[in-house]
């Protein structure tokens, strides 16, 4: 198991030797720069989404998916009800 350890070691030594990491950002300056030009890349012009048609359409989905789940929960406690209703007495305890 030791040895099996060592020639692991080793391995990975020489593979961090053989292939060495490749560094992109030359100073801070350049990093910082490079940040600021992808963050207002993201800044909006315009704003692009209407807020009160969002609302609208995430209220109507709410609410149908509030309606579907209660529509599933009355279904499902009937069908335990009936259940409940025509078990026989050993099925009950």
């Amino acid at each position: 198991m030791k040895k099996l350890l060592n020639i692991l070691i080793i391995s990975m030594l020489l593979l961090i030797l053989i292939f060495p990491t490749k560094v992109l950002a030359t100073d801070i300056d350049e990093l910082i720069g490079k940040g600021q030009n992808f963050l207002s890349k993201g800044d909006p012009l315009e704003n692009v989404i209407n807020v009160d048609e969002l609302q609208s359409t995430s209220k109507n989905i709410y609410n149908l998916l509030l309606t579907i789940g209660i529509a599933i929960a009355v279904i499902v406690g009937a069908i335990l009800g009936i259940k409940i209703i025509t078990a026989e007495v050993e099925e009950k305890a």
